[in-house]
Parts: structure tokens; C-alpha cells; sequence
């Protein structure tokens, strides 16, 4: 027997993968919920139980939707790939990044003012355990967040988050000259 094709919408989860997230099958499958040789099956359309042999294979719609939105394919693409059921799937399933809502920010300073410096934004909120300060940059996408004692001002904790930040600038960097060369 000669190996099918993938089907439609396995085809273009593959593509959306490599295109618009560089996630790998692996990391792909573990964000979906499900196993990397399950991920593998669905794309492909086929599972071999023994060499030589291909049995099709045809994903659930809970799971070709999960996957779907790892690869951020859009419920319409779905529908048009011939998966109406995992595009309505799709649509009714929250995405589960949209659903956490942080708790609000008690206050906020924005630089330039003594002492932030352009661009940079300080929130903080106070908790059980200390107050939480916010340092971000939005022009480079990066912040830092760290609780400090209830009694440290905005001023005492700035130069703290500053030398928090500044590795994870590097990092931030580092990642994106790593993709870049994908």
C-alpha cells in the first residue's frame, strides 16, 4: 500500500507551524496537550501499525483545534481545509493566553521623570507579601517585575529592576538574532 497524502487541514497546520510560529513538532505537540507521535499521525493523515501498512488517520475536532491554535490557524482557514466541525471547535474555545487577566496596577510613573529615564513605565500593586514593581520598556517590549518590602518607594526599587532588566535585554537580543538566522 502506498502512503497517503496528508490531509488537507494537516497540511496546513504543518505549514502554519513552520511559518508562523518555528515551533517544533515537539514543543507543538506538548502545547497542544497531546503526544509529539499523535501530532505527527494527525499531520501526516496516516499512523503505520506495522511496516509496510497505513491506516488513515482523521483528528477529533477538540484536537485538530488545539492544534490549529498552536499553529495559529485561523477557525476560516480550518473551514476552508474541509474542517468545519475543528473550525467550530475553534471558534467556542477561549484561548487560553486571553483568559488570564492579571490583577490591576495600584499606580504607574512614566519617564522621562526623576528618576525614570525615556520610555520607561513603573507600575506596582501592593500584595500579602510586599509590593510588586513593574519596570518596562515598551518601545523594546521588555519589562521586569519583582516584589519588593511594602515600605521601599518607586525610587528605591528602580535601580534594583534596572539591573533585573538588563539581562533579560540581552536575552530578549540574543533570541531574536537566533530566529532571525531561521
Amino acid at each position: 500500500m502506498t502512503k497517503p497524502d496528508p490531509t488537507p487541514e494537516g497540511a496546513l497546520i504543518r505549514a502554519a507551524l513552520t511559518t508562523r510560529t518555528h515551533l517544533s513538532a515537539r514543543k507543538a505537540a506538548e502545547a497542544a496537550g497531546i503526544s509529539e507521535g499523535r501530532w505527527r499521525q494527525i499531520v501526516s493523515g496516516y499512523q503505520v501499525p506495522t511496516r509496510g501498512t497505513y491506516i488513515e488517520v482523521i483528528g477529533p475536532p477538540e484536537t485538530v483545534a488545539a492544534m490549529a491554535r498552536v499553529a495559529r490557524v485561523t477557525p476560516d482557514e480550518l473551514a476552508e481545509a474541509g474542517r468545519d466541525d475543528a473550525a467550530t471547535v475553534l471558534r467556542s474555545t477561549p484561548d487560553p493566553a486571553e483568559e488570564v487577566e492579571a490583577p490591576a496596577w495600584d499606580g504607574e510613573l512614566e519617564g522621562p521623570t526623576t528618576p525614570l529615564r525615556d520610555e520607561e513605565v513603573l507600575r506596582w500593586r501592593t500584595g500579602e507579601t510586599g509590593r510588586r514593581y513593574r519596570l518596562e520598556v515598551p518601545s523594546e517590549d521588555v519589562n521586569v517585575e519583582y516584589t519588593f518590602s511594602a515600605t521601599e518607594t518607586p525610587e528605591e526599587v528602580i535601580e534594583d529592576l534596572r539591573d533585573l532588566l538588563e539581562p533579560h535585554r540581552a536575552a530578549v537580543r540574543q533570541l531574536e538574532r537566533r530566529r532571525a538566522r531561521r
